[in-house]
């Protein structure tokens, strides 16, 4: 309103009032940090949805937002760079600068969001799990009960074979026990100290340890026997593997022939 009077009093453009150069700057700081302050919550909720899949899920790669949480990070970058951009453009230039001088951040900007698009558009394999709310677990000493129950569920692991099931999930772990999900939850959590993922995700990796020191099982390829032992993903068996030795499934087999 202010701007338009300012025009039409002194009968120029709109954006070439002292009122314009006045509070576009703000008006973009503003902005910037409204697109920042949203995208950093986007960033949060990715990374609890990643920590609830790892209680729940022993397979997670076909659900992980990795891919999205890498992008929308950069996204915020850009957009924190634009911060010094405006500031500089403010400061120094009086904000003078034109269109053409903001070329170079448009250019990153369009080609990181085409590039999420893309992305989201080449996996329509990603499936978002509906998140059931757990209440929270404050870190204590198991008691005696959880620790026999630890004990109980690691015997009936290696009894029943649970985790070369690669659709394995804390629901029907659960439903295989006989025990409620949170129950199991709870036992696996404090009387083990991992989460769902990580505890099966072990067996599993024992179990490839095993056969790749039996000669049974050299004619079968690295991946052949991943997925013998419950993986279904060749990025979650290697990030895994890696994870839980120190070395790539390939290099520890080549220790192996040494």
């Amino acid at each position: 309103m202010m701007v338009s009077s300012e025009a039409i009093a002194k009968n120029i453009l709109a954006t070439s009032t002292n009122t314009f150069f006045t509070f576009v700057p703000i008006v973009q700081l503003l902005a910037i940090c409204s697109v920042v302050t949203y995208s950093i919550l986007a960033l949060k909720e990715i990374k609890k949805y990643h920590t609830w899949l790892q209680n729940n899920y022993s397979n997670d790669s076909e659900y992980s937002l990795s891919w999205l949480y890498r992008l929308l990070f950069i996204f915020t970058l850009l957009w924190l760079l634009w911060i010094p951009y405006t500031l500089v453009d403010f400061l120094l230039f009086n904000f003078t600068l034109d269109i053409p001088d903001y070329y170079p951040i448009y250019i990153l900007m369009s080609v990181i969001t085409i590039w999420i698009s893309v992305e989201a558009y080449l996996k329509p394999e990603v499936i978002l799990l509906e998140q059931k709310s757990q209440p929270k677990i404050t870190k204590v000493a198991p008691t005696e009960d959880i620790v026999n129950k630890a004990n109980w569920l690691i015997a009936q692991m290696e009894l029943n074979l649970y985790y070369l099931n690669p659709e394995l999930t804390l629901t029907s772990l659960a439903d295989s026990l006989g025990i409620h999900p949170n129950k199991l939850s709870k036992i696996i959590n404090e009387g083990t100290g991992k989460s769902f993922s990580d505890f099966v995700n072990d067996y599993r990796i024992n179990a490839v340890i095993k056969r790749l020191g039996n000669p049974e099982y050299n004619h079968i390829t690295l991946l052949g026997i991943s997925f013998e032992c419950g993986f279904n993903s060749k990025t979650t068996f290697n990030r895994v593997f890696k994870e839980a030795k120190g070395v790539t499934p390939f290099e520890y087999k080549k220790s192996l022939l040494r």
